[in-house]
């Protein structure tokens, strides 16, 4: 199995995938970043607005921290499948998570959503000749 990132915005590499899970109404489109120092996969506060997650119905996890902001509150669900589409569209590659973070503080807005390594631990990445895409190998 593959998955396939492009190289956007600031050198880094993004792959879209449809999120799902029980906790959710309905299937949350998210544009990830590849991110190997982000221990869990997360969701941006602006794609929770932008998908219409209602943080008031998830379960809160103590404050986050990062580099770049203080104090952001956090939600998570849980039993997660990420969908990801190959380039020819004739494929989907489904991933299981146990859980999947969201960002839900409006004061402290978190702009991208990321892959992390409860996710990535399992892929293998190596890089196009191109050098504008990431290919994501996974053997089983």
């Amino acid at each position: 199995m593959e998955i396939i990132a492009r190289r956007g915005y600031g050198g880094l590499y993004y792959v879209p995938a449809y999120l799902s899970s029980p906790c959710l109404n309905e299937l949350a489109l998210i544009r990830f970043a590849i991110d190997t120092g982000a221990t869990i996969t997360s969701v941006s506060s602006v794609d929770a607005v932008m998908n219409g997650i209602d943080c008031s119905k998830l379960q809160s996890l103590s404050p986050t921290f990062s580099a770049t902001t203080p104090n952001i509150r956090t939600c998570f669900i849980s039993d997660c499948r990420l969908g990801f589409i190959s380039d020819d569209q004739n494929s989907l590659t489904i991933e299981e998570l146990s859980q999947v973070n969201i960002f839900c503080d409006s004061q402290n807005i978190t702009l991208q959503s990321v892959l992390g390594l409860n996710l990535l631990v399992n892929y293998q990445i190596h890089f196009s000749n191109d050098k504008m895409s990431m290919i994501l190998h996974r053997s089983h």
